[in-house]
């Protein structure tokens, strides 16, 4: 059976055909992508002599950083009334949510960190921890922004409870 291409390679193929069909903002996108790859292959000491590559978790979190970015420039555009900053931006948030992983639902991040605390292999007093055992569980599917809000909420629920509230 043969291998699922790389992250990379994908990355790379999408980049190629986008080229080609002259969609400007994808290609500019992944060329962006591209150069963000290469930038940590450096900056984790690879040189052109060493064919290494970033493994495509690696890549996911560029990519998820990168989409990050977009997201937040969004807002400020919004904020500043740029209409045409926040369109340019929503396309190329668009490009890069396409790449990534299906994401992990609140209610199942809820649900795991029911089980951690239930389980008591995390203090609840630690929210901290909590989210760490999540983030980990979820390998890079969870967004940190949704666990850190359920963890905080169910931190809050056991306060209250322990409280009598």
């Amino acid at each position: 059976m043969p291998s699922l291409p790389s992250l990379h390679a994908q990355i790379i193929a999408q980049r190629t055909a986008a080229t080609k069909e002259a969609d400007i903002v994808t290609r500019d996108v992944l060329r962006m992508l591209e150069s963000a790859i290469t930038y940590e292959l450096k900056k984790a000491g690879a040189n052109t002599a060493n064919t290494k590559e970033l493994r495509d978790e690696d890549i996911v979190k560029i990519i998820r950083r990168e989409h990050r970015k977009r997201e937040e420039a969004i807002e400020a555009a919004k904020q500043g009334h740029r209409a045409d900053i926040v369109d340019r931006e929503t396309k190329e948030a668009a490009v890069l949510k396409v790449l990534l992983p299906v994401g992990v639902s609140s209610d199942d991040i809820e649900k795991a960190v029911r089980e951690l605390i239930a389980g008591k292999t995390v203090d609840v007093t630690r929210p901290g921890a909590v989210i760490g055992q999540v983030m980990k569980k979820f390998a890079g599917r969870a967004d940190g922004a949704i666990v850190n809000q359920v963890v905080n909420q169910i931190v809050r629920e056991h306060a209250e409870k322990a409280t009598g509230k």
